[in-house]
């Protein structure tokens, strides 16, 4: 393992931009623990950890040197520095009080020694490095290390490349185990219920999580980028190339595994985050097509929601059910809750306030007693920012999101390419199905799903980089 850390530095020190492709490829690993093969001991870092603290010290002294440059090239004088730390901390704005929420989230967390270690690791997991990793793809884009490609959409499709080939072994290894599942159904059916409908005595799969759900919830930020990839012409040369047919038809078969691992989840909100994604990227084509005919749009829009809704209802048995009245009870919960701790409970505290054990629930009696009094987020997007990160939190991300969503306008208004268009279309579709599927789930608290929001961030500033440089 020590051969291997130092032989990942020493190649991390000639190219940091590519040491920090590992992180997207391996950030659903996080529940995995590296063995040293000589000692047999656990590293204490998960892959995607070890990987971006390896790529931040290799970029560490391009920083320094990027740091000093810009030093020596700014004019003299007190105002000029104010100006620039003014522009600086506009820019940042929403990462300065997403930092701040953290900081307080640690600040909140309750006593329990238990406790505030898990407040330790979600600062780290979910705020310190989700940062590094953000400001290291501006980094890479802004000031390339000799010898490494200046256009800025061939480090984005790396990126993505990355991105994408990561969440299809996800949606294999899942698709694996359904197939086994389907075996062992033919000789000793499972008891384990997936809720009803057609598959309602099949075992869910869960892919490299504990559950289900996790594999939807980032399958479903997966896929939209991967048909973005299969339809992006990447120049014009594509046209008549063999490897270019190849690669499109590689990312197309991505987005239909990852599609299939969403549907073999068996998790409606991952089906209702699907619908909403493939109403962002199919709507603008159809009125692209159809011009102000409006009917074919509504038409095309009922059938997304009646597909969904047949799924569910084929699959689930139905909208409703158990899960949908434990989330009701988590929800009632979570605002008697926050009419108590206005400014949220703290960084992955949750828990500590839900489960009875310790003297400050308000849980429901009708969960009290089942094993959703081990619940760690109430299921919701809006409650959990709230509860980690309070309204700081919330602001946060309202403005990333809304900072996203005028970066794309832009973009989608003048493209400079058909691919450029396509690849912003993808990222709003993917926070689409994040922001759905969120609604009755998790949004952010997961080390894989917060990697995959801050990548969908860096790619569309990204694209508007790539845009400013085209209009020069």
């Amino acid at each position: 393992m020590t051969a291997g850390l130092l032989l990942l530095g020493s190649l991390a020190l000639l190219r940091p931009d590519l040491a920090l492709l590992l992180v997207p490829l391996t950030a659903p690993l996080f529940l995995t623990q590296l063995i040293d093969p000589i000692n047999g001991q656990q590293l204490a870092l998960p892959p995607h950890e070890l990987a971006l603290l390896v790529s931040a010290a290799a970029a560490l002294p391009t920083t320094l040197a990027k740091s000093v440059r810009s030093l020596s090239s700014a004019p003299a004088g007190r105002h000029h520095r104010l100006n620039r730390l003014g522009r600086a901390a506009t820019r940042h704005a929403p990462e300065v009080l997403l930092l701040l929420g953290g900081l307080a989230g640690l600040w909140m967390a309750v006593p329990e020694p238990e406790a505030r270690a898990d407040a330790l690791r979600a600062f780290r997991w979910f705020i310190a490095e989700p940062l590094i990793f953000v400001a290291l793809i501006r980094l890479h884009a802004g000031w390339p290390v000799p010898g490494a490609p200046t256009d800025t959409l061939v480090q984005l499709r790396r990126l993505l490349n990355l991105f994408v080939i990561g969440g299809v072994a996800v949606a294999l290894l899942g698709l694996f185990q359904f197939a086994g599942y389907l075996v062992h159904a033919q000789f000793a059916p499972v008891s384990f219920a997936a809720g009803g409908g057609l598959l309602g005595g099949m075992q869910r799969v869960t892919s490299v999580y504990g559950n289900p759900n996790n594999m939807a919830l980032y399958l479903g930020r997966v896929w939209p980028l991967a048909a973005a990839l299969a339809f992006a012409k990447n120049g014009e040369q594509r046209k008549e190339n063999n490897i270019g047919k190849s690669t499109r038809l590689f990312f197309a078969l991505c987005s239909l595994f990852c599609l299939a691992g969403i549907v073999i989840s068996l998790s409606r909100g991952g089906w209702l985050g699907v619908g909403a994604a493939l109403i962002v990227l199919i709507l603008p084509a159809a009125r692209h097509r159809f011009g102000v005919r409006r009917w074919p749009i509504a038409l095309i829009a009922g059938a997304i929601i009646v597909a969904v809704g047949a799924l569910i209802f084929a699959l689930r048995g139905g909208p409703l059910g158990r899960s949908a009245d434990v989330r009701i009870l988590f929800w009632q919960e979570s605002i008697r809750l926050l009419e108590l701790r206005p400014l949220g409970v703290g960084l992955d505290q949750f828990f500590y306030y839900h489960h009875p054990a310790y003297g400050r629930s308000l849980i429901d009696p009708v969960l009290a007693n089942t094993q959703e009094r081990y619940a760690r987020q109430p299921h919701n997007l809006v409650f959990e920012i709230w509860f980690n990160l309070g309204p700081l939190g919330l602001l946060a991300f309202g403005w990333l999101l809304a900072r996203c969503l005028r970066r794309a306008r832009a973009t989608l208004r003048f493209p400079p390419s058909a691919d450029t268009a396509l690849l912003t279309r993808a990222v709003i579709a993917a926070l689409a199905a994040a922001l759905m599927h969120g609604m009755v789930d998790s949004f952010y608290f997961w080390p894989d799903i917060a990697i995959a929001f801050w990548l969908l961030i860096g790619v569309s500033e990204l694209i508007e980089q790539h845009n400013r440089a085209s209009a020069r």
